[in-house]
């Protein structure tokens, strides 16, 4: 059992079950070196978790290459992993609470020890961007597309998919065959009445129900007078049947040609849906589930049309298929009109603004990982499949070194400042032996090179006659007169 100088253990971690390393050649714990806080102190990356799958796998996949590739101790925020996209904004810029909502989030100028996110939906969270502005300093650095855009919307599982289609050539994920005019869809999903359980769904009066803005904009949009209701203090709130359902207009006059449409949360895609709906003619009862787990745990018992988000492992096994509405409008959507498809969300990476000074080869080597959709799916089916984050990154890691290649030659292409070095901090002249970059130290310069590579920086030892009193510099300088260099090394 191995122990950093904070007293943590690190050996055993949140993410890896066993000290064992992944990947051939790793480099070794007690080969692994620590960054440096702004007071000199060991310090370990901080790798920022967020609560959803796809951040707990990539997380995993990434730390077994800062630490076996890289060679640097990690930590991680397992116990306490952000809550939404804009929780990344303030762990990032050293904030303590990031999952305050309008509270004290304890930013108090302090350095984080938070370096890097993965699989970040950051951008969905502009009020909080534009509140970490008033420290420039600390605003997080974007390290680009995880390679895949965040997908949301309604879905129809496999099952009942290729039911309606087999029987009549029905594509229940496309939204024309919703309209009752012309289809008979409810035939293909469980019905709704008396018989629904609502012990588990969330009064209207405690969702987006009863946001007067979503519910005016839904009016303004629709003209559904029955569809909302006005407040005695003038607001609008939907019109909910039996406090708990919103019954579109398409099955109002019959609610058992309803079919039973789930979210969760304070109701995810219920702005869009309802709008869908109506304009549409989606014979749809929509009700909010208390939690994520019982909308899971009922639309796998049931057959029903449900939100769901990718990359996420909920029902990565099952294949659903998101409906497919009219190609996205940005400008309709601005405006409020979302009677088109969603746009899909661009997920990132990110690091904080010292990880630049304290690793930069780290933030460099992170920003190369890269995933498309259907890659990450796959790998999350297996974690729904009981498989351990840390086990599907690892297995996945070996199966794949041609793309390991794209990204381990970073690890040791050196910015200026810095040079190639062996695990125990050894400058090298050449990459055989190199597996991490370091600062130059005195005496020496960091010289750039090109090797099959490609570009990189070691540090070299000035030559007779000039002399370096400086760290991270790339050139050394002339000895003063009546002064001259002693030693080559």
């Amino acid at each position: 059992m191995a122990f950093t100088p904070h007293g943590i253990v690190f050996c055993v971690t949140s993410l890896t079950l066993a000290c064992a390393a992944c990947l051939p050649g790793a480099i070794e714990y007690e080969q692994r070196i620590w960054i440096n806080d702004d007071a000199g102190n060991p310090l370990p990356i901080g790798l920022f978790e967020s609560s959803w799958d796809s951040s707990y796998l990539f997380t995993a996949m990434s730390q077994i290459l800062i630490e076996e590739v890289m060679g640097y101790h990690t930590t991680t925020n397992h116990e306490n992993p952000g809550q939404s996209g804009a929780a990344a904004h303030f762990a990032l810029a050293g904030c303590l609470e990031w999952n305050s909502g309008t509270g004290n989030r304890k930013c108090d100028l302090q350095e984080t020890r938070m370096h890097l996110v993965l699989d970040s939906w950051m951008d969905n969270w502009p009020q909080e961007a534009k509140e970490m502005q008033k420290y420039p300093h600390l605003v997080a650095i974007d390290l680009g597309s995880m390679g895949y855009d965040g997908v949301e919307g309604f879905y129809v599982d496999s099952t009942t998919l290729a039911t309606a289609y087999n029987a009549n050539g029905l594509s229940l994920n496309f939204y024309m065959s919703y309209n009752l005019t012309h289809h008979d869809p409810k035939q293909y999903f469980d019905g709704f009445g008396p018989s629904v359980n609502v012990s588990d769904v969330t009064l209207c009066n405690e969702t987006s129900f009863f946001n007067n803005d979503h519910m005016k904009n839904y009016l303004d949009w629709t003209n559904d007078l029955e569809g909302v209701v006005q407040l005695a203090d003038g607001s609008y709130a939907a019109n909910c049947l039996d406090d708990r359902f919103w019954i579109a207009p398409a099955c109002r006059a019959d609610t058992t040609s309803c079919i039973l449409t789930l979210t969760a949360g304070s109701g995810w895609g219920m702005q869009a849906f309802m709008q869908w709906a109506t304009a549409y003619g989606i014979p749809a009862a929509l009700a909010v589930k208390m939690d994520w787990s019982s909308m899971v745990s009922t639309v796998k018992s049931g057959n029903h049309l449900f939100y769901w988000f990718e990359p996420d492992a909920s029902f990565a096994q099952d294949s659903p298929s998101v409906i497919i509405f009219p190609r996205h409008s940005a400008q309709a959507w601005a405006r409020g009109e979302r009677k088109t498809a969603p746009k899909p969300q661009r997920v990132n990476k990110a690091c904080s603004r010292n990880l630049q000074f304290k690793a930069p080869k780290v933030k460099d080597f992170i920003a190369k990982m890269s995933f498309d959709l259907q890659e990450a799916q796959q790998l999350l089916s297996l974690t729904a499949g009981g498989q351990s984050f840390y086990d599907v990154s690892c297995q996945w890691l070996r199966d794949h070194p041609e793309r390991l290649a794209e990204w381990i030659s970073v690890a040791t292409t050196c910015s200026p400042g810095y040079g190639i070095a062996d695990v125990a901090g050894t400058s090298l002249s050449s990459r055989e032996n190199a597996k991490i970059c370091q600062k130059c130290p005195l005496g020496r310069f960091s010289e750039r090179f090109t090797d099959t590579l490609g570009v990189a920086y070691r540090c070299s030892i000035c030559q007779p006659g000039t002399t370096q009193g400086k760290e991270g510099e790339t050139k050394c300088d002339e000895c003063l007169r009546g002064t001259y260099t002693n030693s080559l090394d």
